[in-house]
């Protein structure tokens, strides 16, 4: 099971210099639920801007309330590994490795923080080049994989040792979100 995800998600984008990168998105979500808080966190890159990659973190957790914040960054924080699986976008980072993903959240203009280590429980799911309105959309979906780590958001520290979570890689050119 770990090859075949390792195998399958990393980063895409529109890499070749023949390559038209308008209107290409790709992001890369994870889910945190079960009888604790409920964690959305998002990479997302966006190339809207005359072709140009608009990289964002979204952080959005609920325990009691909502918080959160939508992160963007200059294109220039935005790095990508040659293997194309780690992303960092500024100081955040998420790796693709052999049995799961790491990911480092660290927004602290906006108190937020955090280490987490995603453990893939099924075997990923990939679905490819599927019309959506005038598009195409690509993804890639883990729907189990059991969480390790903390996150801080709103002034609450969360910790997680064997949550769930789900994790969902859309890539393509679709007109929403």
């Amino acid at each position: 099971m770990t090859a075949v995800l390792a195998a399958n998600d990393f980063v895409r984008a529109p890499m070749l210099a023949t390559a038209d990168p308008h209107g290409f998105k790709a992001w890369h979500l994870f889910v945190v639920h079960g009888d604790g808080p409920r964690v959305l966190i998002n990479f997302s890159i966006c190339y809207v801007r005359a072709g140009r990659p608009a990289p964002r973190v979204i952080v959005i957790a609920h325990d009691r309330q909502w918080s959160g914040a939508v992160a963007r960054f200059d294109e220039s924080e935005l790095k990508v590994s040659g293997d194309l699986g780690d992303i960092r976008i500024g100081g955040n980072r998420m790796i693709v490795g052999p049995d799961g993903y790491r990911v480092g959240v660290d927004l602290p203009e906006h108190g937020i923080g955090g280490e987490l280590a995603l453990t893939s429980m099924s075997r990923p799911f990939v679905v490819n080049n599927q019309p959506v309105g005038d598009g195409r959309m690509c993804w890639l979906f883990v729907p189990k994989l059991l969480v390790h780590g903390w996150l801080e958001v709103g002034g609450h520290q969360r910790r997680f040792d064997g949550a769930l979570a789900y994790h969902d890689h859309n890539w393509g050119r679709f007109f929403w979100g």
